[in-house]
């Protein structure tokens, strides 16, 4: 008996083929998220008069930068704050961008109402007369209004246009490298003076307490001549050496002798003794303790 013919391998494979399973179609691409609009860096100047010119000298700025030309205030908000003006100190190296910056700022005020009336002006204090030259220059580049507004002068300058007195009394000597200060009205006894006449009633209370009833009129004078030096260097020394009035208050004295701590010291010597010979003690003004009556009229001068 004969066996059945085999069917092709092919034709096997194909009636046993096993239907592929449905593949889903990939999902599609996810919708990119719009990007975040950048950050406006200048939103605080927006609304500002001039606007444009004042966003132009600010657009170099760091953000640092822009930081110190956000605290700028107009006048009256200044005027309503309980605490008036403020101050505020920057902190840059050399070739930060420190004229940059403060060139902005001048904008800025000008666009804030500073300088807008007249007698009022921003003024731009500068060290000496070569950085005056090199501000100058840059401010060429102000707006026209600006340049109004702003006023550049060297810190003697500007104490000097503030201030008449100074400016009747203070000069420069001509051809000078040092520009040293000259006061021609306090050389001699005139600073003496104008102790005596600031602190005069003073100064006879004081030399009167101590004097003796055989004192002559010239020796009390020339008790007066020393009491108004010695004030005048009681206040050198709080020039020098404190900067604030609480070092002249009457709480600031030594605890052994109860004289002001800033008193002048020979002043102090003389009462004490200290340094001179014995037995030779309050040789003048024998009779009036120092106390707090010089650091006092240090106050008052």
């Amino acid at each position: 008996m004969s066996s059945p013919a085999k069917r092709p391998l092919s034709r096997q494979l194909q009636q046993r083929r096993v239907p592929s399973p449905r593949i889903a179609p990939p999902p599609p691409p996810p919708v990119a998220a719009a990007a975040p609009a950048p950050l406006d860096r200048f939103h605080f100047l927006r609304g500002l008069n001039n606007q444009n010119e004042v966003i132009k000298a600010c657009m170099p700025l760091t953000d640092e930068q822009l930081k110190a030309i956000e605290q700028a205030r107009s006048p009256s908000a200044i005027a309503e704050d309980a605490q008036g003006g403020r101050i505020n100190l920057l902190l840059a190296a050399a070739a930060s961008g420190k004229t940059t910056t403060m060139l902005a700022l001048i904008e800025v005020l000008h666009a804030l109402g500073h300088g807008s009336r007249g007698g009022t002006y921003t003024l731009y204090a500068v060290f000496n007369a070569n950085a005056r030259g090199d501000a100058d220059k840059r401010m060429h580049k102000l707006s026209a209004g600006a340049k109004r507004s702003v006023d550049c002068r060297t810190t003697h300058s500007a104490a000097q246009h503030c201030t008449p007195e100074l400016k009747n009394n203070i000069q420069f000597p001509k051809n000078s490298a040092r520009r040293e200060w000259r006061c021609p009205e306090m050389g001699g006894g005139a600073i003496e003076k104008y102790v005596r006449r600031v602190c005069g009633d003073e100064i006879r209370e004081h030399v009167m307490s101590g004097s003796s009833p055989s004192s002559t009129d010239k020796q009390r004078q020339r008790d007066e001549e020393l009491c108004a030096f010695w004030i005048y260097k009681t206040w050198l020394n709080w020039v020098q050496k404190a900067g604030c009035l609480g070092a002249l208050s009457p709480a600031n004295i030594d605890a052994s002798t109860r004289i002001g701590k800033l008193t002048y010291y020979p002043c102090v010597k003389n009462w004490t003794g200290e340094g001179g010979e014995e037995g030779r003690r309050r040789q003048r003004l024998p009779g009036c303790f120092p106390g707090t009556f010089y650091t006092a009229c240090a106050v008052k001068l």
